[in-house]
């Protein structure tokens, strides 16, 4: 065979091809976690990382970098890692912040007092 070898070699199990196909067929999951699914299905069908790019329309650095963590951290590399900042204010849990009103001042009217929840959480809430 000529050329150079691939910098990516992916051979997978039965069950990680089962769960990346499911993975491309879910409606719910990010954007991202689909078209990382689909570059490793892509590399591991043995195209090369130019052409995986190409039909991903994705740059050859990323394939790279998504390939080469597949293979150090199989499908669990392929989540989103925690990222650095400030903690979210509401847990992402759905926690409301009912009772806890807030003052909103506007232009017209001076202080007013706000339930700052969604709609639906705040069953004690009367309008």
């Amino acid at each position: 065979m000529r050329g150079r070898k691939s910098l990516v070699s992916i051979q997978l199990t039965d069950e990680e091809q089962r769960e990346l196909e499911a993975i491309l067929r879910r409606t719910t999951v990010s954007a991202g976690l689909v078209r990382r699914a689909w570059i490793i299905l892509l590399l591991a069908k043995g195209l090369s990382i130019t052409a995986t790019a190409r039909q991903v329309e994705n740059q050859r650095r990323v394939v790279l970098k998504w390939g080469r963590r597949f293979e150090q951290q199989r499908l669990s590399g392929l989540f989103d890692a925690p990222r650095p900042g400030r903690p979210p204010i509401f847990s992402p849990d759905g926690g409301s912040p009912c009772g806890q009103n807030r003052l909103r001042i506007t232009p017209y009217s001076g202080a007013l007092a706000i339930p700052m929840g969604l709609p639906g959480d705040c069953s004690s809430i009367n309008p």
